[in-house]
């Protein structure tokens, strides 16, 4: 069953113990306020936290041919939305480009993200991928925003994380927080096992003619 975002945060708040209850992220409570605080930074990073599969997109890159970087040949477009890159990988080979490595001065990394500066008229400015793969894919956890959309093991994690950043402005003690946190941890591990017991299927060989999976 979908739930809204206040049932999401009226549920964090009854994990903590607390009788009371909010109408509307806005309805101008102690309650609401300190939910409407926190509540969408906090939903993104649960959102980055795991590759849920609701939230997970797969399509080709988009080069800019305009664009250039000093160690990689090719430069795409940062997709609109995306919150984490969960990796970068060949259109017609079945090779994954690793997440990239440590920035060290001798190392250099399998794809770098950068924010391209072109002073003229327009002023270029925007954030990009740089690789030396041409006909790049990418897998990424895309921003979600609509509750109706949620798994409910995401459901209850953000509960679990909403929990967390509450505590000490709803209960006035942060002596749960804890407590909390791990619930929130077993609850990640929890929809890893429900991932893994829906089965995940193999990514097909892609080529850049192939239709995005959202």
């Amino acid at each position: 069953m979908a739930m809204t975002d206040v049932q999401i945060c009226n549920l964090a708040l009854a994990r903590l113990g607390s009788s009371l209850r909010i109408t509307a992220l806005t309805d101008g409570s102690v309650q609401a306020d300190q939910c409407a605080l926190f509540f969408e930074n906090l939903r993104d990073m649960v959102l980055e936290d795991f590759p849920w599969s609701f939230a997970t997109r797969h399509e080709a890159l988009v080069e800019d041919e305009d664009a250039t970087h000093p160690f990689y040949e090719y430069v795409h477009d940062f997709p609109t939305g995306c919150l984490t890159i969960r990796r970068i990988y060949t259109g017609d080979a079945d090779d994954v480009v690793v997440p990239p490595l440590p920035t060290l001065p001798t190392i250099k990394a399998d794809y770098a993200i950068f924010n391209y500066y072109k002073a003229g008229t327009p002023v270029t400015n925007k954030k990009t991928i740089a690789t030396d793969i041409e006909d790049a894919w990418i897998e990424y956890t895309i921003q979600v925003t609509d509750p109706t959309f949620f798994s409910m093991g995401f459901v209850d994690a953000l509960a679990w994380k909403l929990s967390v950043s509450l505590c000490k402005p709803i209960t006035g003690s942060s002596k749960d927080i804890p407590l909390l946190e791990a619930e929130y941890q077993k609850s990640l591990s929890r929809a890893q096992v429900h991932d893994a017991n829906q089965g995940i299927e193999p990514l097909a060989k892609s080529t850049r003619y192939k239709d995005s999976r959202w």
